[in-house]
């Protein structure tokens, strides 16, 4: 296991919290936005893509439109 293994796991774990995050905005009719806060992801945001995450956020089919819309906000501030 490598530095390779941890960026890797890093951006999955960025996917996985964008496709989680989409899904909730759904469930919640989210259209003031998502907010994430707190955990890793702060920390880290200099290695994070942002269209990585819309890219996986908005790949809601059929309810992309839906959450095109939907702003996303990562709190980097303590």
């Amino acid at each position: 296991s490598g530095p390779g293994d941890a960026r890797d796991a890093l951006m999955l774990l960025w996917r996985l919290t964008a496709r989680f995050a989409g899904d909730m905005a759904i469930a919640y009719l989210a259209r003031g936005g998502v907010t994430i806060a707190g955990g890793v992801l702060p920390r880290v945001q200099t290695l994070l893509d942002e269209h990585d995450f819309r890219r996986a956020f908005e790949a809601k089919q059929p309810m992309d439109g839906l959450v095109r819309n939907i702003p996303t906000r990562l709190v980097t501030s303590p």
